[in-house]
């Protein structure tokens, strides 16, 4: 399998090390190892001449850094076009530092199969693990799984596995840099693809120091990846809210004017309910879940799903303020956040489910 795996590894200013690392992937029986320059400084040009000198190396060049996932992605796509002259099953990428043994490269390579994606975890508990990477790595774990329903033990792994089969929709992904990572992360567990994880050996050599990870600046970015449609569901829930009154209240008070008070609040209310709900369904499709299955369907989903809420909140709201002392309004508070919770998974996981 090794001879028909590619070895993808990215790499800005990197060390010598690097040399005597690719010498060890090749006498492990490596025969295809594509490296991008991503933008090195000139200092480090002899690094990659003598890399490009051995016949197992493809040396790819970014006139500029451009970011981890750019360099990754330049890497599939040159992949691709080399899969029949290699006869390649899939890539593996592999980060430059030599964070990550020839061992356990050997052993995703040997895990890997047609459709799914082999990840190399660490054990983020490790007593050799620098506290901040523990932290900031089991945090994103928990947040991931919280959004997304899959627990995946390492999400910031750059030890990956993966088949030809999935090279085309990892193109597809978005991201420049480290976010590119994570959001690949969430386009697999949409698409429901398989999942492997592969214990492996976690080094961190004096403290993570050679890493080009920008604590602040790309933690931010793969939180505002991980976030983004969470945040855009409550952005159109909140907009869809005032749609709502916004309708209403035109209807209430300019449109039907001549029908009785009673019939007046009904009409309006049924008008403005169908206005937002629509407005509400065609964001959470086209923009939140991006989703181009039978909109047929989606759309018996998504009113069944509104219907069945709304009795929900309406039977516990009125179970839950006869046992606790809150007031009617907090407990409805409380309840429809819950069932918001609720209904972003089902809407995700369901409703607008990729294909």
């Amino acid at each position: 399998m090794r001879e028909q795996t590619a070895l993808i590894i990215p790499a800005l200013n990197p060390e010598e090390t690097l040399l005597a690392y690719v010498q060890d992937c090749i006498s492990h029986g490596f025969s295809h190892i594509v490296v991008v320059d991503d933008g090195s400084e000139a200092e480090y040009d002899t690094i990659f001449t003598q890399l490009d000198n051995c016949k197992e190396v493809t040396v790819l060049h970014h006139e500029q850094n451009f970011g981890k996932g750019r360099a990754l992605k330049t890497a599939f796509s040159f992949c691709r076009q080399q899969a029949k002259k290699w006869q390649l099953f899939g890539v593996i990428t592999v980060d430059s530092d030599g964070q990550h043994h020839i061992e356990d490269v050997c052993r995703i390579a040997e895990a890997m199969d047609e459709t799914s994606l082999i990840l190399g975890c660490r054990d983020l508990l490790g007593e050799n693990v620098p506290p901040k990477s523990r932290f900031g790595n089991l945090l994103t774990c928990r947040v991931f799984r919280l959004l997304y329903g899959k627990w995946i033990s390492d999400t910031q792994t750059g030890l990956r596995g993966i088949p030809l089969s999935l090279l085309e929709l990892m193109l597809q992904v978005s991201g420049e840099r480290y976010e590119y990572e994570t959001e690949m992360l969430i386009i697999i567990v949409r698409n429901k693809i398989s999942i492997k994880e592969i214990p492996i050996e976690t080094i961190y050599m004096e403290e993570n120091a050679g890493t080009h990870f920008r604590p602040v600046v790309d933690s931010v970015k793969i939180y505002a990846v991980m976030l983004k449609r969470f945040l855009l569901f409550i952005l159109f829930s909140l907009s869809s809210f005032l749609l709502d009154v916004l309708v209403f209240s035109v209807l209430n008070y300019f449109v039907f004017t001549k029908l009785s008070q009673v019939e007046r609040i009904f009409w309006a209310t049924v008008a403005a309910r169908i206005c937002s709900s629509i407005f509400n369904f065609t964001m959470n499709r086209r923009v939140v879940f991006q989703t181009s299955s039978r909109i047929g369907v989606q759309i018996l989903k998504y009113y069944c799903l509104a219907a069945i809420q709304m009795l929900v909140s309406a039977k516990l709201v009125t179970v839950l303020v006869n046992m606790i002392p809150f007031a009617d309004t907090v407990v409805k508070m409380i309840v429809d956040t819950i069932l918001f919770l609720i209904s972003y998974q089902i809407q995700q996981r369901w409703i607008f489910k990729s294909e």
